[in-house]
């Protein structure tokens, strides 16, 4: 590992090394203190989150390898790593307890594992968070949640995440759940999940319209024909998202008294779609001033990772 990997505070900024490992793709980036992304650091690369578990060590360390020969060569102080990584997750301990991807790392002590194979010492700084809390931090320190005391994100895409954060904290049951988890509330005779998220989203939509007419659609497609050509079972699909959103958070949302309500993830990026309802069903929650998408649905996450490896130093 390179020398400037070390808890060193030289120069005007320090740097992280952040990672946004989700199913398909992992993003990396260097992050300066000051909150600048350094472009030329960016990659996306396939995570190989269904292959062994040497594979998904390989590619993580590698990628976190790439991105610290790339502050190496321009002389940057990197303070420490982060990564944020879908649940359910223990992030103190760096343990992932999945089972429906990256299944071939569960229970593997992965600080450990990636500061052996990155040859770097137990002192480097390497931490873990949830995608979702990671998302609201870089929302909160870069992005469309600046200013509010309390704060909800939800994270539409693969599955359905949530975080909180009140006075820049992050607020958890546990070092494994956030303070509410939502994707597995009851919803009709399944879950919350089974209607929001990809897969429930696209198998909605073939309900609607019918299996064999659309066999290779996808989210972002649904969301095009809705928006473009004013489809109707896909209108009606996004009508419905924000409607069960709705229901599912305005308890909660009133329970903790949020200011904002702030969306990311893939599935966000369809916000206009599916914003009236879901103003509608929040619109009697006297403290809710802001209901929003993020500023950065892709970048975010790397804002706050990089902001948790920052705030371990002090």
């Amino acid at each position: 590992m390179p020398s400037n990997t070390r808890n060193r505070r030289q120069g005007r900024h320090n740097y992280a090394v952040v990672l946004d490992v989700g199913g398909t793709f992992v993003k990396s980036a260097v992050v300066a203190s000051n909150g600048t992304l350094l472009p030329e650091t960016y990659l996306k690369l396939p995570s190989i989150s269904d292959g062994t578990a040497d594979e998904i060590m390989g590619c993580l360390a590698e990628t976190i390898r790439m991105a610290l020969y790339r502050a190496d060569i321009q002389k940057l102080p990197v303070c420490g790593i982060g990564l944020c990584i879908p649940g359910p997750f223990d992030y103190n301990a760096g343990i992932s307890f999945m089972r429906h991807k990256f299944k071939a790392i569960r229970g593997l002590k992965l600080r450990q594992a990636l500061a052996e194979r990155l040859c770097i010492s137990k002192e480097t700084s390497i931490c873990f968070e949830s995608d979702a809390h990671a998302f609201l931090l870089g929302e909160v320190w870069k992005g469309n949640a600046q200013g509010a005391k309390r704060i909800t994100a939800v994270t539409l895409g693969t599955g359905l995440g949530a975080a909180f954060v009140s006075d820049g904290k992050i607020l958890r049951r546990d070092s494994r759940t956030p303070l509410h988890s939502i994707w597995s509330l009851p919803y009709e005779e399944g879950i919350v999940e089974d209607r929001i998220s990809r897969e429930g989203i696209i198998a909605r939509y073939k309900e609607l319209r019918g299996e064999a007419s659309c066999k290779q659609i996808d989210v972002k497609d649904i969301a095009h024909l809705a928006a473009k050509e004013k489809d109707m079972a896909g209108l009606q699909v996004f009508e419905e998202i924000g409607c069960i959103l709705g229901d599912v958070l305005a308890p909660l949302l009133e329970d903790f008294q949020a200011e904002c309500l702030i969306l990311g993830g893939q599935i966000s990026k369809a916000f206009p779609l599916f914003s009236s309802p879901l103003q509608a069903k929040l619109e009697k929650i006297d403290t809710l001033k802001v209901i929003t998408r993020g500023k950065a649905i892709d970048g975010s996450p790397l804002y706050g990772m990089a902001k948790l490896v920052f705030d371990n130093m002090l």
